[in-house]
């Protein structure tokens, strides 16, 4: 909840810092500023932290374009790409007949995190099988001669070839002024996609750093958490990731150690996914219950949902699609956006309602690493849960 406020009004604060910067550049063109304003380290120091604020504010812009395709995901029973409001009211009621354990119009936090284990593990399962599918694609990527091995020359090739992808300043640094020109393009790409796909899709329950990113690289090879990586770190971490994952020491990465090491690795960022979700969602259901009484009633279910609704109708057509603007919101309102609850796939339905109380303890999974095939290890929260 605190960081959906935080994020929804990096626009407007971007939009402020901007108005502001352009007073003092007014100033400055009619002499009204001090001899210490004219200084060029000072300047310089108000655009590093407008490029950052523009970076942050094309993070929120694509963080809201994805929120509202979850929506529409979430709540499109007949896969029109749109959501109606009666349609969107019907699959609220099948969510809380789940949630409902004694049938009286109330929930529990019990019957709360039971209706979510339902959706989240089938949409956790989907999204293993998706990442193990994709480990396949990106072995037949590095391995160029196709001799089913990926020799040393080959991985540090596509390590290299990755890292020059994404230095947009080819500084043989990655910090955060390639972030700001990276999500610029990437927030544009994906407005773009978005408008022209009829085939939307939701946000992965599993999430794991990729060297697709800035951040993602960040999160993998910087190891002294300074925020920047140079070239000579970079390569030095992949020599440990690829030592590491050679497990026969011939010097050459077979497809079964590439899959082996991704795998362990997927299957503990799993094990982290579920302990979180499970902090997550208490605090979600304390969100709901406002009168703090440990029932979630159907007025404040319904509650929340009518906001839900009225955040992504934008237009006030009783019709959340695509076409709608994404909302602007002020601190105010995003403090009292509700949590939205995935609805689950129709094959899904029937074994939520019919889900046990009791939940298997998960184990403890070790800290993050980066991992040879381009991913890590990361806590990172699923997303609308």
């Amino acid at each position: 909840m605190e960081t959906r406020k935080v994020t929804t009004q990096l626009p407007l604060l971007a939009q402020g810092f901007m108005q502001w910067l352009m007073q003092r550049l007014s100033q400055y063109r009619t002499r009204q500023v001090t001899r210490q304003m004219r200084q060029p380290r000072v300047w310089l120091g108000l655009l590093s932290c407008m490029f950052a604020l523009s970076s942050f504010s094309a993070t929120a812009t694509g963080q809201n374009l994805q929120a509202k395709i979850d929506f529409i995901v979430d709540y499109d029973s007949n896969a029109d790409g749109q959501v109606q409001h009666a349609e969107y009211w019907q699959r609220r009621q099948q969510m809380l007949a789940a949630m409902d354990r004694q049938q009286n119009a109330q929930v529990d936090l019990q019957g709360y995190q039971q209706a979510q284990w339902a959706v989240f593990e089938g949409l956790l399962d989907q999204d293993r099988q998706r990442q193990l599918r994709q480990t396949e694609v990106r072995f037949a990527a590095v391995d160029t001669d196709q001799d089913a091995v990926i020799s040393a020359a080959e991985y540090h090739a596509s390590g290299a070839r990755a890292f020059a992808m994404l230095d947009r300043h080819h500084d043989g640094v990655l910090d955060g002024q390639d972030v700001v020109a990276n999500v610029a393009g990437t927030t544009t790409q994906q407005q773009r996609r978005s408008s022209q796909s009829r085939s939307l899709q939701r946000s992965p329950a599993l999430i794991m750093p990729t060297s697709h990113s800035v951040q993602g690289m960040l999160q993998m090879y910087d190891q002294n958490h300074d925020r920047k990586i140079s070239q000579d770190e970079y390569h030095a971490i992949r020599q440990q990731v690829f030592a590491r994952t050679d497990m026969d020491g011939n010097g050459g990465l077979s497809a079964q150690e590439y899959l082996a090491e991704f795998t362990d690795r997927l299957d503990q960022q799993i094990a982290q996914s579920r302990q979180h979700a499970q902090t997550q969602w208490t605090a979600e259901f304390a969100a709901l219950d406002r009168d703090g009484n440990g029932i979630l009633s159907s007025v404040e279910y319904h509650q929340a949902g009518a906001q839900g609704f009225a955040q992504w109708d934008t237009n006030q057509d009783r019709v959340v699609s695509m076409q709608d603007k994404l909302p602007v919101m002020s601190q105010s309102t995003a403090q009292h956006l509700p949590v939205q609850l995935p609805a689950p796939p129709p094959a899904m339905q029937r074994g939520m309602e019919q889900q046990h109380a009791g939940q298997t303890p998960t184990p403890v999974a070790r800290q993050g690493v980066a991992t040879a095939s381009g991913s890590q290890v990361a806590s990172t929260a699923p997303v609308n849960l």
